[in-house]
């Protein structure tokens, strides 16, 4: 991909040109693009922000892709920095090891292995690891402190590569990765190619369910290309020469699901619970635009809410200001129409203190500053954490602070 954006003609998943765009939401940057001072003088350029249905086969998608060596190369995120994931992944190693059943010493590979974290969690259980992850420093950075990773991006000829040098492997891991790659069928093959015959491909991702009941809007950003569903994933994956065959409902990330796939002939039954998954989305007409309005109409509420409430409080004289520096505070800041009504952000992750958030350039300092500037208010972006952030800092709300929660029911808590 030359250009920095492309239209998406056809989903992704079927191939069928019979999109209907269902949410527009506001154009933004490249989410995770927070940039020191020195890069301040450089333009960031805001790309579309569409949310598309498939009505042939039910798929979600944007309508618009970012160039991926924008996002990737660079990419500034860390597993580690997300609360409650190390928690998550060890319950995750002995549910896959449960599963698959593999040998002690039998080879796990991590599509999208960012820090290593999961993976490392496979070697304290006798497994040999292999991470794939296009964020080069990143890669590098994980390889050096012990899980072996490839910085790049994966594809089947990578698959062939690996099989060569390794074998193949009997656990294959994406952990909310397949929604971000433009060419998924690539992947698939790739997958396919690399699993070994028993093998178990365990996959997580956001649920678009969750993601529209629950309003979390936010975790629609450039990098996450699909919004899905079981009914057009288990289509796809058998059009491929894979099976679907269990579903579990997870809460990350504001509701996911981790799927579990093998060969078409890979003999085991496809369990009761993706039916009951396919009986959900047929209920709540997920595969239908309707759907999606009543998601942006709600959205436009919280937005004049918001609004009304910041304009209230700049004429007072009053300050406020964001916690959270986020890819989904970047979507949010943006649909809302924040960007010139925060006077700065604040945010617990230390690679993001003293630098500035996408478009905007909101400076973000350490959350100590709130006790040394004593805002008014706080918005927190990242409204899913908010009870953690408010148990956190009770001490600002005895000093007569207040926090402002946007979702998912609009609320001032003092």
């Amino acid at each position: 991909m030359n250009q920095r954006v492309v239209a998406v003609p056809a989903c992704k998943l079927c191939g069928q040109d019979d999109l209907e765009r269902v949410l527009e939401l506001t154009p933004t940057p490249v989410a995770d693009d927070y940039h020191p001072r020195s890069h301040i003088h450089i333009p960031q350029d805001t790309y579309p922000l569409d949310v598309c249905l498939c009505k042939s086969c039910g798929n979600v998608q944007l309508g618009h892709i970012v160039n991926p060596e924008s996002i990737y190369k660079q990419y500034n995120y860390m597993t580690q920095s997300s609360p409650g994931l190390l928690e998550h992944f060890r319950g995750y190693v002995t549910e896959a090891l449960g599963k698959a059943q593999p040998e002690p010493g039998k080879l796990v590979v991590d599509i999208g292995s960012n820090d290593g974290t999961l993976l490392r969690e496979f070697q304290a259980k006798g497994m040999r690891v292999l991470g794939i992850d296009p964020a080069e420093a990143i890669a590098r950075k994980a390889t050096e402190e012990g899980v072996e990773t490839i910085g790049d991006f994966f594809t089947p000829a990578l698959a062939d590569q690996i099989v060569e040098k390794y074998g193949q492997a009997h656990i294959i891991t994406a952990n909310n990765m397949l929604a971000n790659v433009e060419d998924v069928k690539s992947v698939i093959e790739g997958i396919r190619r690399l699993l070994a015959p028993t093998g178990v491909f365990i996959f997580e991702t956001g649920y678009v369910v969750d993601l529209v009941q629950h309003g979390v809007f936010d975790n629609i950003y450039h990098e996450h290309l699909y919004y899905f569903s079981v009914k057009p994933l288990e289509r796809f994956f058998a059009e491929n020469g894979l099976a679907l065959y269990d579903v579990q409902a997870i809460p990350t990330k504001g509701g996911s699901i981790r799927g579990f796939v093998q060969h078409a002939a890979g003999g085991r039954l496809r369990t009761e619970a993706v039916q009951r998954f396919l009986d959900r989305e047929a209920a709540v007409g997920i595969h239908q635009p309707e759907a999606f309005h009543r998601l942006g109409a709600k959205l436009d509420e919280v937005r004049e809410q918001l609004h009304r409430l910041l304009g209230e409080i700049r004429e007072q004289g009053k300050t406020a200001i964001g916690y959270g520096a986020s890819h989904s505070v970047t979507t949010l800041i943006y649909h809302f129409g924040l960007g010139d009504k925060l006077d700065y952000l604040v945010d617990d992750n230390p690679r993001k203190i003293d630098l500035f958030s996408p478009g905007y350039r909101l400076p973000v300092l350490n959350p100590s500053v709130i006790y040394e500037r004593n805002p008014d208010y706080i918005v927190i972006l990242p409204w899913r954490f908010a009870d953690l952030i408010i148990g956190k800092h009770q001490r600002y709300l005895e000093q007569g602070g207040r926090f402002v929660v946007p979702l998912s029911e609009f609320r001032i808590v003092e």
